[in-house]
């Protein structure tokens, strides 16, 4: 699917030559429109991406993203954790149909299709929801649509990227989401659902379409993923006690970045070195002790924050999202990351003490 963050525009800009250090974006770089403060009636254009997304554009080069989603109550409370995590994702509303701004936004993006069927179609069936979101639209790239040479840039120059990626996947193992890259279970991942910011050179790495899939204890998954979180994060801090105290060649395969260099190497055609990978270990470890610092209180704040957003649900579609949020789940997810953080806090010290550090321990 196309990422709903990347204008065509910039995708189709973005001009490849033999050199990547010389790679441009010849389109001007749209700005971000103030998505509390939004001018809908001023749009000047809308264009459907291959999700559920929609570009919105408005004068002075600033645009934002309009998008459906049928998980929307579990996406809008990843969206939440993330934040209290520090993830870097795209800063996001919801609007919900009681909202006098619902209809305005739904009547403006359709008078921009008057005269294109397709887009009429696709804005009246994608968006024909309770509730949508509004999200910042940011400058960037995704990752499946830079070839091999720009893809070794991106993680060979700024190594911060590379812990960025690991802290990413903290957040994933803690809330069950599979659909990036795949650590637990044996799917394909997706790596449209990274973006790096473009404005000029190549910005941070940035999480988008995360969602929480919490499994209820009723099922027989429920112990098996636990099981299989408590096995890799053991196998993290395991490798990273190999690495610091030496014992681990600089070509010898580390084990739980298995699944990242197998990922990398099947969808991006890019082979990480295992100084790379150490890397995004790092920012994984440092994922690891975020969540275990998560208090009760914030969890909580934030399921009640997601649960008393709308001010009506008549259909019970919001109720419907809640019943899948299982913090029981959430906290025996937390409960097992927090302790082998505890168990390896020597390790982890190390980490945050050295963590904007380049340098590798690897030999």
């Amino acid at each position: 699917k196309q990422v709903p963050f990347v204008s065509k525009k910039l995708i189709e800009g973005y001009q490849r030559t033999k050199n990547t250090s010389q790679n441009i974006l010849s389109a001007e770089l749209l700005t971000t429109q103030d998505i509390y403060e939004v001018p809908w009636r001023n749009l000047i254009g809308v264009e459907h991406l291959d999700t559920s997304a929609f570009a919105v554009h408005f004068p002075h080069q600033q645009a934002l993203v309009v998008k459906g989603s049928q998980s929307i109550v579990q996406d809008y409370f990843s969206y939440l954790v993330s934040s209290v995590l520090q993830v870097k994702t795209p800063l996001t509303r919801l609007v919900q149909y009681t909202d006098p701004e619902f209809k305005l936004m739904l009547n403006s993006l359709r008078s921009k299709a008057y005269s294109d069927f397709f887009l009429d179609n696709k804005i009246s069936r994608e968006l024909d929801r309770p509730f949508l979101v509004v999200m910042e639209y940011i400058p960037s790239v995704s990752l499946r649509t830079l070839d091999r040479n720009q893809i070794s840039e991106v993680f060979s120059k700024d190594s911060e990227r590379l812990r960025q990626l690991g802290n990413t996947l903290a957040l994933d193992l803690f809330l069950n989401n599979s659909d990036r890259v795949p650590l637990i279970w044996n799917n394909e991942g997706n790596p449209n659902n990274f973006l790096v910011e473009f404005r000029e050179t190549f910005g941070n790495l940035v999480a988008i379409d995360s969602s929480c899939f919490c499994i209820s204890s009723s099922q027989m998954m429920y112990q098996d993923y636990l099981e299989r979180l408590f096995n890799y994060v053991k196998t993290t801090f395991e490798d990273l006690e190999e690495i610091i105290n030496g014992r681990t060649l600089g070509k010898v395969s580390i084990q739980s970045m298995d699944p990242v260099k197998e990922f990398f190497e099947k969808h991006l055609s890019v082979s990480l070195n295992n100084s790379q990978l150490f890397q995004v270990l790092k920012g994984m470890v440092k994922g690891f002790f975020e969540v275990s610092q998560v208090e009760e209180t914030q969890l909580l704040e934030v399921y009640e924050s997601t649960r008393q957003y709308p001010s009506e649900d008549k259909l019970g579609f919001w109720q419907a999202g809640m019943a899948s949020i299982n913090l029981g789940f959430l906290r025996d997810t937390k409960a097992i990351i927090e302790k082998l953080t505890d168990n390896h806090s020597e390790n982890t010290s190390w980490v945050l003490s050295t963590y904007e550090s380049d340098e590798s321990p690897l030999y």
